[in-house]
């Protein structure tokens, strides 16, 4: 197994030192997948007060000590350190109350989550793999170590743990962690969302989300009450695309603007992506069979260019229909010749019209409305002295 020179030095520290030590978790189930790890964990029997003592020349953070974590900083990199521990009592469905600290790695191993990520490797010693976690990797199979409701009771984030893995590597979930997930599934209720929204949207991104969102409804129905349908075959068509594109299609059913971005809000989504689905969304179910040049620059004038992208990509995946693909492209060549498609790009501006009519200044709002619509109806150039002699038609 290769990894990078400073997790390297890690292990070699700990084990000069006279302590055990090996990789942990999700490196060691990428490595056997062979797929390239990014992110080292280390475990060992040192204790944390020996770990900072095995490390006094290197940077560290203590911040997880109380739970036998000790962060070694190198440079840009970090690797964490932990000592081998028995998890205590859970009471809040997500941490538990304490930890005991055991100098055996099987008993680390086994307050694990899931056997594919209950193995541990040493350069010296090699694997460890009390729960045959190898073997459910090479069989494609999610399982959970020990009592799958038990775990779930634990921690009720790892339900959606195990369908953002599924979703992710294409694995199915073996059959008696299905039960636990499905019997189990109210419990993520007492999880707060900005750690359920980071798992929600691991799942929406993966390959195999589709299949996953179909076959555990029930799981986000129990996340999103409000969730009537799911267009699954368009997201599945989303796999190669953003995962905005994504969340536009898996919120696609709801009409409300107003409820659609409550939701989202409550689901600790940022203003920004909850600004762009909630706006996309707004005008999905009129913009099936919209593909006029100006349909195309009516979206721009309503939800701006990046977004429009968005709606013509969802609405692809959506209807499979080639012709909003060449309203992307239409849209491209719009944006490349500096095409006017929202009131700033108007070659007039208010005060011009303002000056000339002598108008009260809060009709100028409609009056460029008016004018815009005309420009993108190809009605009249977006020329400084045509549209301010077309003004005098909407002054009332």
């Amino acid at each position: 197994m290769n990894f990078p020179e400073y997790v390297a030095f890690t292990l070699d520290r700990l084990e000069e030192k006279g302590y055990s030590a090996y990789l942990v978790g999700g490196c060691v189930r990428d490595y056997i997948m062979g797929i390239e790890p990014h992110d080292f964990d280390v475990t060992t029997s040192a204790s944390p007060e020996e770990i900072e003592e095995c490390f006094s020349d290197v940077k560290t953070l203590d911040i997880g000590k109380k739970h036998g974590t000790i962060s070694i900083v190198f440079d840009k990199e970090v690797v964490e350190v932990t000592t081998y521990r028995i998890d205590g009592e859970y009471k809040d469905s997500r941490h538990p109350e304490s930890v005991t600290f055991t100098d055996r790695i099987e008993d680390d191993l086994a307050r694990r989550d899931f056997t594919m990520n209950a193995i541990a490797y040493s350069p010296k010693r090699g694997f460890v793999d009390p729960f045959d976690g190898r073997g459910d990797i090479e069989n494609n199979r999610i399982v959970c170590v020990g009592n799958p409701r038990v775990r779930f009771e634990e921690d009720a984030l790892r339900i959606l743990r195990a369908l953002r893995f599924s979703s992710r590597l294409g694995f199915f979930v073996e059959e008696n962690t299905k039960r636990a997930i499905l019997e189990k599934k109210n419990l993520l209720l007492n999880i707060a969302f900005e750690r359920v929204n980071s798992e929600f949207v691991g799942i929406l991104d993966g390959n195999f989300s589709a299949g996953i969102i179909a076959e555990y409804i029930e799981v986000f129905r129990t996340l999103i009450p409000s969730l009537t349908s799911v267009d699954y075959p368009s997201i599945d068509n989303a796999k190669n695309y953003s995962l905005t594109v994504k969340l536009c299609l898996f919120f696609s059913h709801f009409e409300d603007s107003k409820e659609l971005e409550t939701l989202m809000k409550k689901m600790k989504f940022d203003n920004a992506t909850v600004k762009t689905v909630t706006s996309v969304v707004s005008l999905f179910n009129d913009y099936f069979s919209k593909f006029k040049n100006s349909d195309i620059k009516r979206a721009v004038s309503k939800i701006g260019v990046d977004n429009t992208q968005i709606l013509y990509q969802s609405l692809y995946c959506h209807t499979n229909n080639s012709a909003h693909i060449v309203a992307l492209q239409h849209l491209a060549e719009f944006v490349g010749e500096g095409a006017c498609m929202c009131i700033s790009a108007l070659n007039v501006k208010g005060n011009e019209i303002i000056d000339k009519y002598k108008i009260n200044p809060s009709i100028t709002g409609k009056i460029l409305s008016n004018l815009l619509n005309d420009v993108i109806e190809e009605n009249i150039p977006n020329d400084n002295a045509v549209l301010l002699e077309q003004a005098k038609l909407y002054i009332r």
